[in-house]
Parts: structure tokens; sequence; C-alpha cells
């Protein structure tokens, strides 16, 4: 049994999306974390933020996943995407069920609070074929499959998830290239309505037929820029008279 006393990092609410277009994938997290709790004898340790990745691949590269709630989940997903690494009959809820099971009664049960998980996007490299589960803890492990297109984890109650649902939760097929500009400009209005949990900016993308590879630095504030220039223009073109 896996029992991790040390729970110093944390991920909070977080804020993660994960879309699907007709030439793969694009799944985006924040990056910002928090540290806290209690040191010995039960006073309050001060609270401090940081900065981590929050989106493993496996070693083929055939499954991806955005964890939220703590670190506690680094280690669960890790081993997850181990175990379904390589297995093309695994993608069924029955089978992820049980492999998030056997995986979770290797630790300490009582150390997963509820709210935290992680979205998880399955390839299958015959059909270039994506799909989407969302895996919840409470109490045991629960399999969600959110819509085909799209999901949504961590802080599913920010206002910037309107981007989603208005622009992209009718099923539209849309190319990774206008995919990534939609989930960067999501996370930072996400950030900016909640910047005390959300901040900081990773993404993921994966074209047909490629393996997943994560957008350099330069990339990401081209994006940056991107959703800077649409915030604006929005405001100017709402308050023009």
């Amino acid at each position: 049994m896996y029992d991790f006393k040390l729970r110093q990092e944390e991920f909070d609410m977080t804020l993660q999306v994960a879309l699907v277009g007709k030439d793969g994938f694009v799944l985006a997290s924040d990056r910002k974390t928090s540290s806290g709790g209690l040191v010995p004898g039960g006073k309050p340790h001060i609270r401090r933020t940081g900065d981590a990745r929050k989106i493993l691949i496996s070693k083929s590269g055939t499954v991806s996943c955005a964890i939220y709630g703590n670190q506690m989940m680094s280690s669960f997903a890790g081993r997850l995407l181990n175990s379904l690494d390589g297995h093309a009959d695994w993608n069924t809820e029955d089978r992820l069920l049980d492999e998030s099971d056997k995986i979770f009664r290797q630790y300490d049960t009582s150390l997963f609070a509820s709210g935290v998980g992680l979205i998880l996007v399955f390839t299958e490299a015959k059909t270039d074929t994506s799909r989407l589960w969302d895996i919840q803890f409470w109490g045991m492990p629960t399999i969600n499959q959110p819509s085909p297109n799209h999901a949504i984890a961590g802080d599913r109650s920010n206002e910037a998830v309107y981007l989603i649902e208005r622009y992209y939760a009718d099923g539209q097929e849309r190319l990774v290239e206008e995919l990534k500009v939609l989930a960067a400009h999501t996370i930072f209005e996400g950030g900016a309505l909640n910047p005390s949990v959300v901040g900081g900016l990773d993404i993921l993308i994966c074209r047909d037929g490629e393996r997943p590879k994560f957008l350099e630095e330069a990339e990401l504030q081209s994006l940056r820029d991107r959703s800077d220039s649409l915030h604006q223009m929005l405001s100017a073109e709402i308050f023009r008279l």
C-alpha cells in the first residue's frame, strides 16, 4: 500500500479542458499549485503558491490525462496510464473502472478527498478516434463519459466555461489549430476571473497519426497575446457607440 504522509502540494480547484476535433485533440490546463496544511503540533502552515505541470502522457502516447485536486492524483494517474498503455481492449467503462479501482486500493484510500480526479483522453491508433473519460473520487473511483467532443474539469463553475459551451458545445468539427486558441483563451479568462486558484497554461496537442506534444513557451506566449487581443476587441465592440 502506498501511503503518502506529506500532502503539501495541492492543485486546488484548477481549470482544465479537453477538446476533440476532426484531426486530433487538445488538452489544456492551468499550472497553479498551492501548498499548506498543518505542521507538527497542529499549527497552521503558511500557504504558498507554485507552478507545476498537471498533464501526463503514457509512454506510447495513446493515453493522456489532466489531473485535478491534489498531488496524490499525479501518482495515481501515472500508474493508471502505465496499466492502460498498449492495451487496445481497455476502452470500455467497465475495464477502465476495474483498472482504476485496482490501483486505487493500492493506496491509503482515506487520503483521496472528494473533488479530485482526472480527465482521460484515449486515442485509437487504427481509427485516430479520441474518446474522453472523467474519473472522479467519491469514496471510490467513479467513471463518467462526458460529451464526445469536450470535457471540463476543476473549477467547473468558472464563468470562462461559457466560452466552451457557447462556441464548441454544439458539436461543430474544428481543427486542432483552431481548438488550441479556444482552449488557451478559456484557461486565461478562467485565471482572470478566479486568479486565486487558476494561473498559467500548459497545452498538449495531438494530431491524427502523430504523438502528442506540449506546446513550447513561444507558442504559449503567442496564444496569450491572441487571448489578450480577443478580450480587448470584445470589450471595444461591446462598448462601442
